[in-house]
């Protein structure tokens, strides 16, 4: 074993829907992921958490917030959330969300409704 978490449980956040600070914790729903440096907590229908997989440390972790599943699956620099979302493996947020989309596919991708927009390859 090289590290332990028994801190998640309780987890100081901003609550989004209240725009206040708020006690909570980790609610692991579904399979973790680990690719490269970052594991993947799925978190049902909140977004996933993202701790670093050397140390556990949290690196990102938003309670309340939608869009996430119990299915994830992670491939170079994104972890893909169900059906219609994705995140980076940098800050666990959207592409697009800080700065430019980057695009992974050669086809157009219309169906991710988080987006609102069409991606393509640069």
């Amino acid at each position: 074993m090289k590290w332990t978490n028994g801190d998640l449980h309780f987890v100081r956040t901003r609550v989004p829907c209240l725009d206040q600070i708020s006690d909570s914790g980790l609610s692991p729903q579904g399979h973790l992921v680990a690719i490269r440096d970052r594991l993947v907590v799925p978190n049902g229908r909140a977004e996933p958490a993202g701790l670093e997989l050397a140390t556990g440390k949290l690196v990102y972790y938003l309670q309340g917030g939608r869009g996430g599943d119990s299915r994830v699956a992670a491939h170079g620099e994104f972890a893909f959330v169900g059906r219609e979302r994705m995140v980076n493996l940098y800050d666990f947020r959207e592409p697009g969300a800080n700065g430019p989309i980057t695009a992974i596919s050669r086809r157009p991708v219309t169906s991710m409704s988080s987006v609102g927009r069409t991606i393509e390859r640069a």
